[in-house]
């Protein structure tokens, strides 16, 4: 998400989920003027892990400054899906950085 659309953004993911209750933002473009709502988001969730490549997660670190522990490398060209996929309907997908 573009910057300058944080609120507005955070208001579409609590319209499905508690914003603090999102486990996971995958990022797969690293660029300011695409991604750069991750660090607004990052904050509002303590506990989100932030999926990207291993190219991803250098520029997350760089640009954004995320920490290594708040980052989950998936290979590049591979299929992800979360270890903790929810089978309970009260969880939800929350949109894409």
């Amino acid at each position: 998400m573009n910057p300058g659309f944080e609120k507005e953004w955070i208001e579409k993911i609590a319209k499905v989920v508690d914003p603090s209750e999102v486990d996971y933002v995958v990022m797969n473009h690293a660029e300011p003027d695409h991604a750069g709502s991750i660090p607004h988001i990052m904050s509002v969730n303590s506990k989100a892990k932030l999926v990207t490549t291993n190219r991803g997660a250098k520029m997350a670190q760089i640009y954004y400054k995320v920490p290594e522990e708040r980052i989950k490398v998936v290979a590049d060209g591979k299929p992800w899906t979360s270890a903790a996929r929810p089978s309970d309907s009260s969880k939800h997908n929350a949109p894409l950085a």
